[in-house]
């Protein structure tokens, strides 16, 4: 155990046995009849290796997006002789001496199937092991209008940046600063409601309208020509709700998909019928989406409904 024997030690008896994986120091000395003690203290290290090394990777595989997993390490463990190398592939190919020598952290920012396996200092190999990874998007959807950028996450968050001449960041505030980072809507500023679980989203020119999982849909940005369908002509620097007949944050029915123009908005319905609020020409404004089905019955189909009317 690495303490030094005394004549209190446990005494010789019999054979010892020697069988711990790893390292093992015994440590010895004899007295004669007449009681002289055997000098200096004898020492023998054995070492026992029966069993390959353990390797494992820092994160197991799966599916991530690219802000969960950035680098990897792969953890080479060997009670006995010790880790020697460590070898590895990352497309799907078995691994080989003659691959990759793992000396750092590995780079996983697309899907890949990493294979590997170590050496001891004994030249035990262990089997090979796989880890495969798909690394999806944080970012669901982007849309893009005059100066300006907002992305849905797959959380159902909503992140904007660029220029907020008319609120259209919905960060609590209108001004002529460049918002060169992305910032979450509603994160720091109070809202009516948290926009959360968003599922769809688009840009105007300088509005956003974003589909929320509960069937409401919120606006905020420029508002001039009732583009933002909440009844009003005001701009709006934080999510409002789109109202109908008045009656604000209340579903629209089965909405399957958003469009918006320069001063407008549609809505296409799972029905196939479609909602439009805002302004098709300056000189046509509506405020609120009419509930009855809409003008345009032959966008029955979406690639029909993605044209923009301006």
């Amino acid at each position: 155990n690495g303490d030094t024997p005394t004549a209190a030690s446990t005494r010789y008896a019999a054979p010892i046995s020697i069988d711990a994986e790893g390292n093992t120091t015994l440590q010895f000395f004899s007295i004669d009849e007449v009681g002289n003690i055997e000098e200096p203290i004898v020492r023998k290290n054995y070492l026992i290796d029966s069993k390959p090394p353990t390797t494992t990777a820092s994160i197991v595989g799966g599916t991530y997006t690219s802000l969960q997993i950035e680098t990897l390490t792969l953890n080479c463990i060997d009670p006995g002789s010790g880790c020697a190398k460590t070898y590895y592939t990352l497309d799907n190919s078995e691994p080989t001496e003659a691959s990759l020598l793992y000396s750092g952290a590995i780079n996983v920012n697309a899907d890949m199937t990493l294979k590997f396996f170590s050496i001891d200092n004994a030249g035990k190999t262990e089997t090979v092991k796989t880890e495969a990874y798909v690394i999806k998007s944080p970012v669901k959807e982007i849309s893009a209008g005059d100066s300006f950028t907002v992305a849905l996450k797959e959380d159902g968050t909503v992140w904007t940046w660029g220029s907020n001449s008319y609120g259209q960041l919905g960060i609590g505030s209108i001004d002529t600063d460049v918002h060169a980072m992305p910032t979450q809507v509603c994160a720091n500023v109070a809202c009516d409601m948290k926009l959360e679980k968003v599922i769809d989203l688009v840009a105007g020119d300088y509005h956003v309208v974003a589909l929320k999982s509960n069937g409401t849909i919120w606006s905020w940005g420029r508002n001039t020509y009732g583009q933002l369908g909440d009844g009003t002509l005001i701009n709006r620097s934080i999510p409002a709700p789109v109202c109908v007949d008045a009656v604000c944050d209340s579903s629209l029915g089965d909405i399957d998909a958003l469009a918006a123009g320069e001063y407008h908005v549609i809505a296409l319905k799972k029905d196939g019928s479609l909602l439009a609020w805002g302004s098709w020409r300056v000189s046509w404004a509506m405020a609120q989406p009419p509930t009855v089905q809409l003008l345009l019955r032959y966008a029955q189909r979406k690639r029909a409904f993605h044209v923009h009317f301006l």
